[in-house]
Formats: structure tokens, C-alpha cells, sequence
């Protein structure tokens, strides 16, 4: 584009013919060749060329946008599928962990230790358990399905067992990452290039609005009937051709000039439309990221291990009699719960990570926590 927009216009060939009837009646007389080279004012090519690199610049800044857009979309995808094989696995680790309950029930009911109601309700949970693992395998579909998609590979294609998303225990300041997008963010880059590709283009018009000037040379040969002689004669001749074009249509020139100033003040406007828009998601993302990672560390570091000890405590305290068996699910539930919770708060914690470096347009520094 930089080449095109830097080069002469295409030259002009022209050609014509003609006869004198009076000299010679029959079949032209008179070939004319010509060509014309338009060469626009001074700094005009150069104008354009530069216009033209902004204006590439601008739109590779544009692609790099595209760019982080489909890794975030990649990432977030990949996510949720751990996500949904997560849950899986913990619900099957329940399943297995109610199974053995069951197993525990029902031979205390045989002994006549444990009450009707009890196996009951261990049965019923298994059902729902159950009913909800073969839920989640059909989950697992779409989830892969939207992967594929975003990395275009067929749908018949296999993924690998998914591992935990990295999570960092760095938090960072709204303003800085405000101003870490200012100055990486390619969306901004992108307008900011815009800017100066059209305020390179009011140069061009102002150049625009000054006389061309065209340079050639003609050739004319001619074939004339000589009035004493009666004999044909060839006469050749070359003329070099100046030409200039006369821009008087100032109206024109100015509202050309008018139109191209508005463009660049539209993109001022873009400009810091786009740095208040970015703003406000970063506020957002990183408020997101920081309540992700409390919640983690509460259920990771806090209420799980106290779920577990709880479960562990309710299983002895059942099989010495001293709860009942719906103490006993509530605890297993509670826990179950809690793990679920912690799983989503690593996810999203990851997922706005992935956000954040998106809007940045940087690689956050990570540490891996798995």
C-alpha cells in the first residue's frame, strides 16, 4: 500500500488520425502519438505515503486486537471446559463416597441399627447423584464443541483431560493497569494511529487544492500531397506538451479540507471513547479478579479443610449414633458445595486474568498455584 500510495500516476497514451480531403481524398494523412505523464505538487506523493503507512499501521494494530480477542475466547472456553470436567469429577467422587454411605445404611438397617427413612434418603441421593453425572457428560459436549471451533478444528478431533488454570496471587492497581493499556492496549494503538494517518491525510488535501502539472512529448507524422509535383511527402514532427490544471473550485478545495479536519476530530472523540471504555472494564475485570481470588483462598485455605474435618466427625459420630443420617448428608452436601465454589472462584479468577490481558494487551505476570 505504501508503494502504491508513494507512486506516479498511470501515464496518458493518445492517438489520433485525420485526412485533408483537398490533398488527398482517399485514407487518412495525418498520425498523431502522444503521451502524457501527470506529476502532482510538491510533497503530495510523499503525503500519501505516509497517510497510507499510519493508515497500515492502524490496521495491523487492529489485527493485534483481533488477535488477543480470540486468545482470551480460547482461554475462557478452556476454562469452563475444566470447569464442567471439575464438577464432574467431584460429583462422581461424592457419588462414590454416598455409595459407600449407602453400603454402611443399609447393613446397620439389617442389624437393625439404622432406620427405614435413612436408607431412604441414601437412595434418593444416589438417584440424584446419578442423574446428575450423566447431566454433566452431556456438558461436556458443547464445551469441547465450542474449543474446536475456536481453534477450527474438526469436530471429531480430541482434546486432552484438562489441568487447573494457573491462578496468580498477584493483585494489581486499577490505575496502573489503566496505564499499562494506554500505553500497550492495540485497540488504542490502533485509533491513535488513525489519528495521525488522518491528519496526514488533511496535508494530502491541502496539497490537493494546488495545480498539477502534466509533461509529454507528441509525435505527428504526416502524409501530404505536394501541389507542384503531385507527389506524396512524409513529413515528421515531435512536440513536447505542457499542461497544468487550474484547481478554481475553492468551495470545493475548502469543504475537502473541512470533511478531511472533521475525520481527525471524529477520531480524537474515538480516541478517548475508547480510553474511558477501557477504564471502565479494567475497574470491573480486575474488581472481579481480587473478589475471585478472596473467595478462594476462604474456601481453599478456610472452609474446606474445616468441611472436611466436619464430614470426617459426622461419619464417626453416625456410626456411633450419636446424629442422624441427615446431619451425616447435610455435612457431605456442605462440603461438596464448598469444592464446587472454590473450582468456580479458580476459574473466574482465571478467566479475568485472561480479561485483563486482553484489554492491557500485556502478559500479566502469573504464579503458578494450582
Amino acid at each position: 500500500m505504501k508503494g502504491s500510495a508513494g507512486a506516479l500516476e498511470n501515464p496518458i497514451l493518445s492517438y489520433s488520425y485525420g485526412y485533408n480531403k483537398f490533398s488527398q481524398p482517399v485514407g487518412p494523412d495525418r498520425q498523431k502519438f502522444g503521451i502524457m505523464q501527470p506529476l502532482p505538487w510538491l510533497g503530495l506523493l510523499g503525503a500519501r505515503k505516509n497517510a497510507a503507512a499510519l493508515n497500515a499501521d492502524a490496521d495491523y494494530q487492529s489485527f493485534l486486537a483481533e488477535e488477543l480477542a480470540t486468545v482470551y475466547a480460547v482461554k475462557s472456553a478452556y476454562y469452563e471446559y475444566y470447569y464442567v470436567a471439575k464438577q464432574l469429577a467431584l460429583t462422581s467422587e461424592s457419588f462414590n463416597l454416598m455409595r459407600q454411605f449407602e453400603e454402611v445404611i443399609r447393613t446397620r438397617y439389617q442389624a437393625g441399627l439404622a432406620m427405614h427413612p435413612d436408607l431412604i434418603k441414601a437412595q434418593l441421593e444416589l438417584g440424584q447423584m446419578e442423574e446428575m453425572i450423566r447431566s454433566m457428560e452431556q456438558m461436556l459436549l458443547p464445551a469441547k464443541a465450542r474449543i474446536l471451533a475456536l481453534l477450527n478444528l474438526p469436530q471429531d478431533a480430541r482434546l486432552p483431560e484438562p489441568i487447573a488454570p494457573a491462578i496468580s496471587e498477584v493483585q494489581f492497581s486499577t490505575d496502573s493497569l489503566v496505564s499499562v493499556a494506554e500505553r500497550n492496549s492495540p485497540s488504542l494503538s490502533s485509533i491513535s494511529k488513525q489519528i495521525e494517518s488522518r491528519q496526514a491525510e488533511v496535508s494530502v488535501v491541502k496539497k490537493m487544492s494546488y495545480p498539477e502539472l502534466m509533461l509529454g512529448i507528441e509525435y505527428e507524422r504526416a502524409t501530404l500531397l505536394n501541389d507542384m509535383t503531385f507527389e506524396e511527402e512524409t513529413m515528421n514532427e515531435y512536440m513536447l506538451t505542457v499542461q497544468l490544471s487550474l484547481p478554481i473550485w475553492f468551495g470545493k478545495n475548502r469543504a475537502m479540507r473541512d470533511a478531511a479536519r472533521a475525520r481527525v476530530r471524529m477520531s480524537e472523540f474515538m480516541h478517548q471513547e475508547e480510553r474511558n471504555e477501557i477504564a471502565s472494564m479494567i475497574a470491573m475485570a480486575n474488581f472481579e479478579y481480587v473478589d475471585a481470588l478472596r473467595k478462594l483462598r476462604l474456601y481453599q485455605y478456610g472452609l474446606i479443610p474445616k468441611a472436611k474435618e466436619a464430614l470426617d466427625v459426622s461419619i464417626t459420630s453416625y456410626q456411633s449414633g450419636q446424629i442422624d443420617f441427615l446431619m451425616l448428608l447435610d455435612a457431605q452436601r456442605q462440603l461438596f458445595d464448598f469444592e464446587l465454589t472454590a473450582e468456580r472462584a479458580k476459574v473466574d479468577a482465571a478467566t479475568k486474568i485472561a480479561e485483563l490481558e486482553m484489554i492491557t494487551g500485556t502478559r500479566l505476570v502469573l504464579n503458578s498455584n494450582r
